[in-house]
């Protein structure tokens, strides 16, 4: 009987635990291609919980960076329909189930191979900042200042950080925002934010046209943006090589961030000299997962993702 009894108690401990465990918050990411297998820049991510009414505010929603990835750090677990979309590249989406603290990784490749009309309309805007108090991280630009958001700020996932010192508003503040608007026929117009009191958030994505390596090419200085070129091996176990480019020497500085937002390692930190550089990570001390690593080299940002399997 007092066997029985502890098995009875140890059983209602451990469903209390797994309850507590299975209604953690995970991480929704992924990749957006086109038709041709190149990462999207700026694609629209959402995912969206039942009831999927047309019309209606997705619960999350990121712009996928230079390198096509999107990260959604903390995703309520629910069924959700998670969507990819870009003007002239057309969408995708499935039904998804995110039920505890694993990632679920969702690539998406779009069917179009390249914009088919203008980029976004660069627009200058100034107003009060409001600032969602539910946890979203929705941020809106109240521009007459009556109390009531006029467009939606799109500031990338909450561990973005652009390197020049600009941050995220606090609400009330008073903010002055250059960014490309996406004009939506039945919700607030979103603009996608390059500028924030004058300091730099995003890059503006690139026009119809050549690609930035060709255009940087035939440019007199053959100026290139600093960016991750490759890490290989990828998966890996337990080491990998990250190769960078910096087109100039200046500080720069390498970590490596997990799904949580933390950061988990520095890689560099510090003075280099231009041209093609490589470091070796080694994670064995880490559990495996996926991570992120992230260069800085003044304002420019780039990131790529890799997985550590044991």
């Amino acid at each position: 009987m007092r066997s029985k009894f502890i098995c009875i108690i140890t059983g209602l401990v451990l469903t209390i635990i797994f309850g507590a465990l299975s209604s953690q918050a995970a991480a929704v990411m992924g990749t957006v291609t086109d038709g041709e297998g190149n990462p999207v820049v700026h694609a629209h991510v959402t995912l969206k919980s039942p009831p999927w009414q047309p019309f209606t505010p997705p619960d999350y929603a990121v712009f996928t960076q230079a390198n096509g990835t999107y990260f959604l750090p903390e995703v309520e677990p629910n069924a959700y329909r998670i969507r990819a979309h870009k003007p002239g590249f057309g969408w995708s989406g499935i039904i998804i189930e995110v039920t505890g603290a694993e990632p679920v990784v969702i690539d998406f490749q779009l069917p179009g191979a390249g914009p088919q009309g203008p980029p976004p309309e660069i627009i200058e805007v100034s107003g009060l900042a409001i600032v969602d108090t539910l946890g979203m991280n929705q941020y809106f630009l109240d521009e007459d200042e009556d109390g009531t958001p006029d467009y939606h700020l799109d500031f990338g996932p909450p561990w973005y950080e652009p390197g020049s010192g600009a941050t995220r508003p606090e609400n009330g503040d008073f903010i002055e925002i250059t960014g490309g608007l996406i004009d939506h026929q039945f919700l607030l117009d979103n603009i996608i934010v390059f500028e924030i009191n004058g300091l730099f958030w995003f890059a503006p994505p690139p026009p119809p046209g050549p690609s930035p390596e060709d255009a940087a090419a035939n440019t007199p200085e053959g100026v290139a943006k600093p960016h991750i070129q490759s890490c290989s091996p990828n998966p890996f176990n337990p080491e990998t090589t990250v190769a960078y480019l910096l087109p100039k020497a200046g500080n720069v500085k390498l970590s490596v961030w997990n799904l949580q937002g933390q950061q988990v390692a520095t890689l560099i930190d510090g003075y280099r000299d231009a041209g093609s550089h490589q470091v070796t990570w080694n994670a064995s001390s880490l559990t495996s997962g996926i991570y992120f690593f992230r260069l800085a080299a003044g304002s420019d940002v780039s990131v790529s993702k890799v997985v550590f399997t044991k």
